[in-house]
């Protein structure tokens, strides 16, 4: 035998000493990515499906077999190199049936390529990669278990490792997985993969029979720091670890969400001008509720602004004050990260159909807090689907979307036909909530985001709609949906009366130089939020449910500025009863 190739591969085979795993393998179709993208009205999903397992160091010469590809279809070879170098190299190789010579031209791992539209008909491929380097992957699908990933770590040749669930596929440095996930690897799969499970929910992708079989995808990047493009996540090497641990406590869900989120964002249906990073927080703020620790990101952080900075709660407090209270259009309340617009522009006008008006106008813009923005969205979900009064409500306005053509909608447009899908959707009357938060509100204004532009609504549409709810016949949702967040959203699944003696439990404090009431929860309990009064009866300020309370939600701190008289406890149902004077 005079190839040495074959007298190689001849040797291994006679003395058993050939290892197929990886080597040889099947390979199943995928549906088309453009065509999935369409389909769900998202970003891109998994271009690199079918991890082989087989790494190629740069100028490679490997031997694939392939067995039972059909012409129809056309299956190619993609070497992926993920790894710290320069452009992450990436090559792609046509194959066919029978022999194919790979000469490498990176370094990487290696994908089988393999999309069609008719990807249900379209055969499995079977390929052998002969003498190939066996890098290995983690597929819990497989039935991988802890015990082989330690191994498939131990016997890694690449600086990359792949890992796949069901739902998602990640590409991370092996090194990173030795130091953050060395054992845990099925807990840690599980993770990201009920990440993907729990946006999938409120897209309402199972619901509908939507949900694809193909992936979703996150990788390593070497600068800066998190984000999504249209390949999928990506996390830079340096924060990539907070992804990549397996305790769920540790595990940063909300930023992985949020990423990934921005994928699933349903456009331009929930994707208008001022919420290209808002509504990828819905999905965030459900996957931290679902799966976190027990900490939210809105009603949790300290944070805040004015006398109720530095503050748990101080974020979903913003939305009460500057949006309930104020009574400020939804896509102009300040909070601490944004809110002080300070860049002066001159941009050509646009009504409320984003048609020029022929005039240019000079204004002062910027953005605004987009977690501000997030809390009505929040709201939605909560007492809709974990309260329990229209459950899958965003799956049920994610469909109508997906099911309607708003191509060349203005963003006010969107933002009203959104209103309205939610009213068609739960059958109830959601205008006065829309309206306390801000969206169901006059605005003239040009929005920052990647792509900005004139958010327009008028009297005139905001009329239309109420007229179009009024025919409809919605009722009402019953009780104070404005108040309502992750700590008080029980009061209202279970319609808990409040219960409270005046002055009891009331405790003077201060918070920022300015006087506030304690208030222990269990002298006042069932209460929502706090509105705190003068001696007119005007409202001073609201305090939502657990601000700047302990994590064991014992008490709510309730601003009392300069001024104030009285405090009024406000039930889930809008009962309100005086609690301190």
């Amino acid at each position: 035998m005079q190839n040495p190739f074959a007298r190689q591969l001849g040797y291994y085979l006679l003395n058993n000493a050939y290892d197929t795993c990886y080597r040889v393998g099947e390979f199943e179709a995928y549906e088309t990515l453009g065509t999935l993208r369409n389909r769900l009205k998202t970003n891109n999903y998994n271009k690199y499906e079918n991890p082989t397992g087989i790494y190629f160091d740069k100028g490679d010469k490997n031997v694939v077999f392939v067995e039972g590809m059909d012409d129809r279809y056309p299956v190619s070879l993609i070497i992926k190199d993920f790894g710290n170098s320069a452009n992450q190299q990436e090559s792609e190789y046509a194959l066919k049936n029978g022999l194919n010579v790979i000469v490498a031209k990176n370094k990487g791992n290696s994908y089988v390529s393999y999309y069609t539209d008719d990807y249900k008909q379209a055969p499995k491929v079977k390929m052998h990669f002969a003498l190939a380097k066996v890098n290995g992957y983690f597929d819990l699908e497989r039935g991988d278990t802890n015990e082989d990933w330690v191994k498939i770590l131990a016997n890694a040749c690449s600086d990359i490792m792949d890992m796949r669930t069901k739902r998602i596929q990640v590409a991370f440095p092996t090194v990173r997985f030795k130091e953050f996930c060395p054992v845990k690897a099925v807990e840690l799969a599980h993770n990201i993969d009920s990440t993907i499970y729990y946006e999938r929910d409120v897209m309402g992708l199972a619901k509908y029979g939507l949900e694809p079989k193909n992936r979703q995808f996150a990788r390593v990047v070497w600068n800066g720091f998190m984000f999504a493009d249209g390949i999928g996540a990506a996390a830079e090497n340096g924060s990539v670890g907070v992804w990549m641990k397996p305790d769920p406590a540790q595990f940063e869900f909300w930023g992985f969400a949020h990423e990934l989120g921005h994928v699933n964002q349903v456009r331009p249906g929930l994707h208008w001008a001022g919420t290209g990073e808002t509504t990828n927080n819905i999905y965030s703020a459900w996957v931290q509720f679902k799966l976190g620790p027990g900490w939210y990101r809105l009603e949790s952080e300290v944070t805040g602004q004015d006398i109720y900075s530095g503050i748990k709660g101080g974020r979903f407090n913003c939305y009460l004050e500057e949006g309930v209270r104020k009574g400020n259009a939804w896509q102009l309340q300040k909070g601490p990260d944004y809110g002080y617009p300070n860049d002066k522009i001159t941009v050509p006008n646009k009504d409320h159909e984003g048609r020029p008006t022929g005039k240019d106008t000079t204004l002062l813009t910027g953005n605004y807090d987009h977690f501000v923005k997030l809390v009505p969205l929040w709201q939605l979900q909560l007492y809709c689907t974990q309260a329990g009064y229209s459950p899958d409500i965003y799956a049920k306005v994610m469909q109508a979307i997906r099911t309607t053509d708003e191509r060349g909608m203005s963003p006010g447009q969107l933002q009203m036909k959104f209103m309205r899908e939610v009213c068609d959707s739960t059958q109830m009357n959601f205008l006065p909530f829309f309206e306390k938060a801000g969206l169901l509100k006059p605005i003239h204004f040009y929005v920052q985001d990647y792509s900005p532009d004139w958010l327009v609504i008028g009297e005139k549409q905001i009329n239309e709609l109420k007229a179009y709810v009024a025919e409809k016949g919605y009722p009402q949702p019953k009780g104070e949906v404005n108040y309502i967040s992750a700590l008080n959203w029980k009061m209202y699944k279970d319609q808990a009366p409040i219960e409270g003696t005046l002055n009891q439990g009331c405790t003077k404090t201060n918070h920022n130089n300015t006087p506030y009431i304690q208030v222990d929860h269990k002298q006042w309990k069932n209460v929502v939020a706090f509105e705190t009064y003068n001696a007119e009866g005007e409202l001073l300020r609201i305090s939502m449910h657990g601000l700047g309370g302990d994590n064991a939600d014992n008490y709510t701190k309730v601003m009392f500025p300069k001024g104030s008289a009285y405090i009024m406890a406000v039930g889930w149902d809008g009962t309100r009863m005086k609690c301190y004077e």
